[in-house]
């Protein structure tokens, strides 16, 4: 139980300070249903945004309203690290 509130405290904080995530306007609809894989890394920045959007599903995390351009303004790098945070999170 204190590792899942851990877990859990250090996904918020993530989710409300990490600036690729505060972008996408997560919410969450409901917990990981099965194993979460961790993210490849690409040098295609589509393939890592593809990758991060289906992390986030797996994770029972949604997008709210977002311009798809303010997401692929961010670096190759600054994806690759968000998704691996979350995936160190979950």
């Amino acid at each position: 139980m204190l590792k899942r509130a851990y877990r859990r405290k250090g996904l918020l904080e993530l989710l409300a300070n990490e600036p690729v995530m505060t972008t996408l306007q997560l919410r969450q609809f409901g917990d990981p249903k099965r194993q979460i894989t961790a993210p490849s890394a690409t040098p295609d920045q589509l393939v890592e945004v593809k990758n991060l959007m289906h992390l986030l599903k797996d994770a029972g995390l949604v997008a709210g309203g977002l311009d798809a351009d303010d997401l692929l303004d961010f670096n190759i790098n600054d994806i690759r690290a968000a998704s691996s945070e979350l995936y160190r999170w979950l």
